[in-house]
């Protein structure tokens, strides 16, 4: 029962992102992170699924050009994220 506690605990406190045409938003412990598209460098899926969803890493500059990377678990609806990313950076 524990470890079902901790592993709950553990999915709420995930991030949680938005999205718009020129930025990534990304919602941590109440936080908000905004990161601009042409910044984010990779976007990965993880070996790791939950249900119908699946962990998926992004890897980005930050401001400061310092590369930096956020974990969340996503759903099907993350595939109009991902194809904006690729039209923004693949010129």
């Amino acid at each position: 029962m524990a470890v079902a506690g901790l592993f709950s605990r553990w999915i709420y406190r995930m991030p949680t992102i938005a999205y718009d045409d020129a930025n990534l938003y990304i919602v941590k412990n109440g936080a908000e992170e905004a990161v601009s598209l042409t910044a984010i460098t990779i976007i990965e899926a993880t070996g790791t699924r939950l249900n119908d969803e699946r962990f998926w890493r992004i890897i980005y500059r930050d401001n400061q050009k310092q590369l930096k990377s956020v974990k969340l678990l996503t759903n099907s609806a993350f595939n109009g994220f991902t194809l904006k990313v690729e039209q923004l950076n693949s010129n």
